[in-house]
């Protein structure tokens, strides 16, 4: 059920599939979703959002997912990825 729950979530908001949930990160502000065909961000206010370029081959897996208010860490089989946050927590 859980996993049902936060496909429902990504599709909602417009963001193409992200494949299997291997990660999620929520803030006050946005919600990270890490899974095999790569990331996507959500606006928790206003609910826009979408897949983030990442500089790695296209739909290469996110394994996890750190935030902080300035960054967002993930592990990816090319190994950690720093990305400095703005748009959409992004």
């Amino acid at each position: 059920p859980g996993a049902r729950s936060a496909r429902v979530l990504v599709s909602g908001a417009g963001v193409q599939p992200v494949g299997s949930i291997n990660a999620l990160a929520v803030d006050a502000g946005s919600v990270w979703i890490g899974g095999d065909r790569g990331l996507a961000v959500i606006d928790r206010t206003t609910g826009a959002g979408g897949m983030v370029s990442l500089p790695v081959p296209p739909g290469m897996p996110v394994y996890d997912v750190a935030i902080d208010a300035a960054f967002a860490w993930l592990a990816t089989p090319a190994g950690l990825l720093r990305l400095r946050r703005g748009r959409y927590g992004m």
